[in-house]
């Protein structure tokens, strides 16, 4: 259907929606207006964050460059990547974001490194310092997240692996510019490493209150950190994946309008129509077959068997009683399945939902072999690097804490409907079925960086010679 054609539709519908008559579309999506409005916001509250912490608009402006300038080469080099693959429109939405987040990082780091080493020397050496001491750890750190987003491509689903490639090449590009253009504005500018001391007591004092509070109760609160993450984490326990529908629109839409009449009106299951087909092998076969399946209870209607050309095939249209993405449908099309082996006739079950059911289930099945794969790749990577078993064990022990703790979190809000009206959600929904990938390779990227970043903190010394070392 053309957009001409749709708009001609929805200009005969605004007719009669003045009349006595509620019409609504089901099937033709609505303008969505895509803004860049929430990254701008926290770009600038980055921007102020940084000011207040360094005391300088210059300095605290760097960074936030470094990113930019980074996004932008690295969403070149996906167009450029483009030309050549298919590279879908939301794959640019997980780039930028990680790119976004790392880019601040990285010439962060490298920033606040540079001005510590500038007030013990005050001299050219400052940068050769701060680059020695940071850069390693900004390497390590940045391949951690390639590999972990290259991981995607182990879960054997097509666009996932575009998806991740194409954001690793962001990222490499990202710590690119980070390493040209930070030092070599810093090189020009070598005043941008003073700093006003007033401000920067004021800065560290709630930091070195909390540093003081944690070495006094190291214990207490890490036995209260892992019991809350552990709390919140429980909901993940029953996460429901799948794909959204005009169910999880928000209600001002036509499509959801549409979607609660016709689940009114004709049962939740209406959208979720399950297309059969089995072998015309003999009468009694079919029949036996037509019995089993008036058997399930979740089934409102079957449709009269049609039968193929060649009379080889029947076809059944199956209407569930409940919506697509309800987990009594996807035991539905697993109980369909399952009557091969009663009738001994080869069943297919198809349609739209359960193909989304099947990706839904494969992408459930294969998180945890991907989230073992990058976490034992970065046990080897930081024993290698820090020669320890204990910084590792922290490392990716608080990795699968937070990330339990945030999946628990989506459930609660998304799944459940909980602060719905806070979040401005639409209402209960199945939970993205990608959406745990994508958070995995996030997360894993951040938590990997600020523990190396710490850790490298206390020990750039002994870390440099054996990352080096390493290589």
């Amino acid at each position: 259907m053309t957009e001409k054609q749709s708009t001609a539709l929805t200009k005969v519908v605004n007719m009669y929606r003045a009349s006595n008559f509620e019409v609504e579309l089901s099937g033709i999506a609505s303008n969505i207006e895509v803004s860049e409005t929430p990254e701008v916001i926290g770009i600038g509250i980055a921007f102020i964050i940084l000011v207040i912490t360094f005391g300088s608009f210059l300095i605290a402006g760097l960074p936030i460059i470094s990113a930019l300038l980074g996004l932008i080469t690295g969403l070149a080099g996906i167009f450029g990547v483009a030309r050549f693959t298919d590279v879908a429109s939301y794959d640019l939405s997980l780039a930028a974001m990680v790119s976004l987040a790392v880019g601040i990082d990285y010439a962060l780091f490298m920033v606040a490194r540079y001005r510590d080493e500038y007030v013990k020397t005050n001299s050219d050496k400052a940068i050769y310092m701060a680059l020695t001491k940071t850069g390693p750890a900004i390497i390590f750190a940045a391949a951690t997240i390639i590999v972990a987003l290259l991981g995607m491509s182990a879960l054997g689903i097509g666009f996932l692996g575009v998806m991740g490639a194409v954001s690793a090449l962001s990222v490499l590009m990202v710590v690119l510019v980070a390493f040209l253009v930070v030092p070599s504005v810093l090189v020009l500018f070598p005043s941008l490493g003073r700093r006003r001391k007033v401000t920067f007591n004021k800065a560290i004092k709630p930091a070195g209150w909390f540093a003081k509070l944690l070495n006094k109760h190291s214990r207490v609160t890490m036995a209260v950190a892992i019991l809350s993450l552990l709390l919140i984490a429980i909901p993940a326990s029953r996460m429901q994946l799948g794909l959204p529908n005009d169910g999880s629109k928000p209600r001002e839409t036509t499509e959801r309008k549409a979607f609660d009449i016709k689940a009114e009106a004709y049962g939740a299951g209406n959208d979720a129509m399950l297309v059969t087909v089995i072998e015309n092998a003999n009468s009694k076969k079919v029949h036996n077959f037509e019995k089993q399946l008036n058997k399930l209870d979740t089934i409102q209607s079957v449709s009269p068997a049609i039968m193929s050309a060649n009379q080889k095939y029947l076809m059944y249209t199956i209407t569930p009683k409940t919506e697509a993405n309800d987990h009594r449908t996807q035991a539905l099309v697993q109980k369909i399945r399952e009557l091969e082996s009663t009738v001994h006739v080869p069943i297919y079950v198809t349609g739209q939902t359960a193909a989304n059911i099947d990706i839904s289930n494969k992408l459930q099945s294969a998180l945890p072999k991907f989230l073992i794969i990058i976490v034992a790749f970065a046990f080897i990577l930081l024993t290698v690097a820090f020669r320890s078993i204990l910084i590792p064990l922290i490392a990716v022990g608080g990795f699968v804490l937070s990330l339990l703790a945030t999946l628990g979190v989506v459930v609660l809000t998304i799944q459940d409907g909980h602060f719905a009206d806070l979040l401005n959600l639409p209402g209960k929904s199945s939970v993205l079925n990608f959406l745990p990938v994508l958070v995995v390779g996030i997360l894993f990227g951040l938590a990997m960086d600020y523990e190396v970043f710490l850790v490298s903190r206390c020990s750039y010394a002994r870390f440099t010679d054996r990352f080096f070392s390493a290589l």
